[in-house]
């Protein structure tokens, strides 16, 4: 998606939810993410991450599942991109994340609209216990390395950018 396509859809949240604090939404593409942040009821700061979901997958996740050492060092690739994003941040409690019909992370919310931070930990915990050797079969994630991709890039950008709910953008 255009970085003018998903301005339009930062500016339709803005009418939607004019919010006293900070507005924020996420899109996990193929190659990078975008991170839109800013005043509610102005123009947002459009940040990019060089970690996609492909490019995470393709990268750390080149075999189902991952392995521990794989996902730390996905980790650290995120982070990295995260560190310098803390300090420029609008503050918001929420994040909404801009979901495509065919997107990865559809089966995470399972129905829902909303997710806690606590509920994304939790798959994300069910990751690393997978990678650490839990069966993949039992834990219920998909065999998908952009999954696994893009539930981390969700996952740390929630944990270090102090997020605390998910709310699902179509």
């Amino acid at each position: 998606m255009t970085e003018a396509g998903l301005r339009q859809h930062y500016a339709r949240l803005n009418t939607a939810e004019p919010a006293a604090s900070g507005l924020s939404l996420l899109h996990i593409d193929a190659q990078e993410s975008h991170l839109l942040n800013g005043e509610s009821g102005s123009e947002p700061n459009c940040f990019v991450l060089a970690a996609g979901a492909q490019v995470i997958g393709r990268r750390h996740f080149q075999h189902m599942p991952p392995s521990a050492l794989a996902l730390e060092e996905a980790i650290a690739v995120v982070e990295d991109q995260l560190a310098p994003l803390a300090r420029q941040l609008r503050p918001a409690a929420r994040l909404h994340l801009l979901l495509a019909a065919d997107a990865a992370l559809q089966p995470l919310f399972a129905g829902r609209e909303w997710l806690s931070r606590e509920a994304v930990e939790q798959q994300f915990r069910l990751l690393a216990e997978v990678a650490e050797g839990f069966p993949l079969s039992a834990s219920g994630l998909p065999d998908d390395a952009s999954f696994a991709a893009s539930l981390l890039i969700l996952r740390e950008v929630m944990h270090h950018l102090g997020f605390a709910e998910l709310v699902r953008v179509r």
